[in-house]
């Protein structure tokens, strides 16, 4: 086994102090378009929520909450149906080069598990979806609260502040993201760049207080050393990478 350089109390209690900010980083140019064409569905009051049948959730005028966040990335160039329903969204889009990542913690306070959303994430649960905007909030459809065609008060289809635990107490499950290129190796926070927050996430997972599923895209990119284990001396490499001091070699492998 190989000789790690020993943490002291004080770079422990530095690098568990590092929090990310949450910021509305641009993504990918595509998905700024789905962004784009979301939003201004959620600023025209002519249309309004529905989840009848698939002909009264086609955007003529209205929408269910999986059709209007399809529809968005449909009429972006994604190829993917715009009246899919929820259950069918990952499969769907993770035939277009999306990743689910579902090993987020979205019981956790909202300061904590807001690091890890990107703008463009698809919140996904059993029955729900909505599109993150970054800065704490989202877009999306919610329900139908007159029974007409449109949203008369401009509630059924908005942008709102994100939340992580809805009315029934259940939160979401996971995130569906699309990248342009695979982030890098030693990402470990999935937002494109190498930081000491990417050092944090992943001493935290080799002592437990982060749980990183195996075989996910977040597992790949915070096994620095790719020796197939998250360990401290994959958070030492990332942290040495933050500051140009070493670069993990090699790139992802995905199974």
């Amino acid at each position: 086994m190989r000789n790690a350089r020993r943490w002291t109390s004080a770079a422990l209690a530095g690098l568990f102090l590092c929090l990310g900010c949450v910021q509305a980083l641009a993504a990918p140019e595509q998905v700024e378009k789905a962004i784009e064409i979301a939003v201004a569905i959620a600023e025209d009051d002519t249309h309004g929520y529905s989840s009848y049948a698939d002909y009264s959730r086609d955007g003529d005028p209205d929408y269910d909450c999986a059709s209007f966040v399809c529809t968005a990335f449909a009429e972006a160039g994604f190829d993917v149906y715009p009246l899919n329903n929820v259950g069918s969204m990952i499969g769907d889009f993770t035939e277009d080069g999306f990743f689910y990542i579902a090993d987020i913690d979205f019981s956790t306070p909202k300061d904590e598990h807001l690091e890890l959303l990107l703008r463009g994430d698809i919140l996904l649960k059993d029955g729900h979806t909505e599109l993150y905007l970054g800065d704490r909030m989202m877009v999306g459809a919610h329900l139908d609260y007159d029974d007409q065609p449109g949203d008369s008060q401009g509630n059924e289809i908005n942008v709102r502040s994100y939340y992580a635990k809805a009315y029934d107490g259940s939160v979401w499950e996971g995130v569906l993201r699309y990248y342009e290129t695979l982030p890098p190796l030693g990402d470990a926070d999935l937002d494109g760049e190498i930081s000491a927050a990417d050092a944090r996430y992943a001493l935290r997972a080799a002592v437990g207080l982060e749980t990183v599923q195996e075989n996910t895209l977040r597992f790949y990119v915070a096994d620095a050393d790719k020796n197939g284990r998250i360990e401290a001396a994959d958070a030492r490499l990332i942290l040495r990478a933050a500051v140009g001091l070493e670069t993990p070699e090699g790139t992802i492998t995905l199974p």
